[in-house]
């Protein structure tokens, strides 16, 4: 049986570098343009608060909506199910609570506590 042939040579590392930089498309050189010249950083400033606030308050309605639905699927409410928990009050006897128990957030910078 005749030897396989060598493997070939490892390729040059300056040749690697030169195609890989070649490949990379860098935007142009120079100012950026303006989206409105009339606004200045005052009016990028507010608009930024403004949607940062407009997220925040989608983000509440949404958790809130999320926090109303009743919970009637998902791997968690299946194994609950198949381990004889059936919906309405918690307890042996039922005499637990239904709702369950709300989480609110801190206001402000006041961590855990703070309104104590």
């Amino acid at each position: 049986a005749e030897p396989p042939p060598p493997p070939p040579p490892p390729p040059d590392p300056e040749r690697l570098a030169t195609d890989f930089l070649a490949g990379i498309v860098l935007p142009p050189v120079g100012d950026p343009p303006e989206a409105d010249a009339g606004a200045g950083e005052e009016g990028e400033a507010a608009l930024s608060k403004t949607a940062a606030k407009k997220q925040r308050r989608r983000e509440r309605e949404e958790a809130e909506s999320v926090a109303e639905t009743p919970i009637s699927s998902g791997v968690g409410h299946a194994l609950l199910q198949k381990m004889g928990w059936t919906s309405g009050a918690l307890g042996r006897r039922g005499e637990g609570i239904v709702e369950p128990v709300r989480a609110e957030g801190a206001v402000g910078k006041r961590g855990l506590g703070g309104d104590s």
